[in-house]
C-alpha cells in the first residue's frame, strides 16, 4: 500500500457519514405496500366491529351492575365510546398516510444530519500529506516496519468495509420493517376502541416512530465517530498509532450502531 492509498483510506474514515446511502421510498414499493394495506383493510374493519360490540357490551354490563345509574354519566361513557370508534375508523383509513409522513420526516432529518461537515480542514494528529509521503519513503528501507504497517492498513480497510456493510444492513432491515409495519398498520388501530387493549395501538405508533428514529440515531452516531477520529491526538509521524486508533474507532462504531435500536426506543418511550 502506497502513501496515496493510505491518504485515501484516512479520507474514507473521516467522511464515512457522507458516503452512506439513505434509502428513499420507491413508488413501486409504496404501491405494493398500499395494495397489501388495502387488501387487509376489510379484515381490520370487521375486527373493529367486533371490538366495538365488545366495548358496548361492557358498558351494558356496567349499567346492569349499577343499582342507580346516572343518565349523564352513562351518556358520557357511550359518547366517549362512539368517539373512540370514530377515531379508530379514521386511523384505519388514513394511518398509512400518517406513517409515510413520519417516515419522510425521519429521512429529512437523516439527510440534514448527513449534510453536517465536521472538521474537513484537519487530519487527525495534524498529519499532512507530505509527512505521509516521508513516512512511506522511510518505511521502504525497513522491511519489518513496512510489512507491519501494510498489514495494519489492510485491517483498517477491511474493518471499514465491514462497518459500511454493517450500516447498510441496518438501514435495509429498518426499511423492510417500516414497509411491514405500514402494510399491517390497520390492525393495531382497531384496539383504540377497547379500553383494555388500547395500549396495543399506542405501542405500535411508538414502535414505528422508534424504527424511523433509528436511522437518525445511526446517522448521529456516525457523525460522532467522525468527531472522535478528528480529535485523535498523535505525534505527526506516528502513523502506526493512527491505524490502531482507526481500528479502535471502527470497533466502537459497530458496538454503538448495534445498540441504536435500543436508543431509539428509549427516545420514543417504546421500551
Amino acid at each position: 500500500m502506497d502513501a496515496n492509498a493510505f491518504w485515501d483510506l484516512i479520507q474514507e474514515c473521516l467522511n464515512l457519514g457522507n458516503t452512506l446511502h439513505i434509502q428513499a421510498l420507491s413508488p413501486e414499493i409504496q404501491t405494493g405496500v398500499h395494495l397489501i394495506f388495502t387488501a387487509l383493510k376489510p379484515a381490520a374493519s370487521m375486527l373493529l366491529s367486533l371490538f366495538a360490540m365488545i366495548e358496548l357490551y361492557r358498558i351494558y354490563t356496567k349499567t346492569e351492575l349499577v343499582s342507580t345509574p346516572q343518565p349523564l354519566g352513562m351518556l358520557y361513557i357511550v359518547a366517549w365510546t362512539l368517539f373512540k370508534i370514530s377515531i379508530a375508523v379514521f386511523l384505519i383509513r388514513y394511518m398509512e398516510d400518517i406513517l409515510w409522513a413520519i417516515n419522510d420526516l425521519s429521512n429529512s432529518i437523516m439527510t440534514t444530519v448527513q449534510g453536517v461537515q465536521i472538521g474537513t480542514s484537519r487530519i487527525p494528529g495534524g498529519i499532512t500529506k507530505e509527512q505521509v509521503d516521508e513516512f512511506f519513503r522511510e518505511a521502504d528501507g525497513n522491511i519489518i516496519s513496512n510489512v507491519l504497517f501494510t498489514f495494519e492498513l489492510l485491517i483498517v480497510r477491511l474493518a471499514l468495509k465491514i462497518v459500511v456493510l454493517f450500516i447498510n444492513i441496518f438501514l435495509w432491515s429498518r426499511s423492510i420493517e417500516i414497509y411491514l409495519l405500514a402494510a399491517l398498520c390497520a390492525f393495531p388501530m382497531v384496539t383504540f376502541v377497547s379500553e383494555e387493549h388500547s395500549q396495543v395501538g399506542k405501542s405500535f405508533i411508538k414502535h414505528f416512530a422508534a424504527v424511523c428514529l433509528r436511522g437518525v440515531v445511526m446517522m448521529v452516531i456516525v457523525k460522532i465517530y467522525n468527531v472522535l477520529v478528528y480529535t485523535i491526538e498523535l505525534d505527526s509521524t506516528d502513523l502506526l498509532g493512527l491505524g490502531i486508533s482507526l481500528i479502535q474507532g471502527l470497533a466502537v462504531l459497530c458496538v454503538s450502531l448495534a445498540i441504536s435500536n435500543r436508543l431509539a426506543k428509549v427516545l420514543t418511550g417504546a421500551m
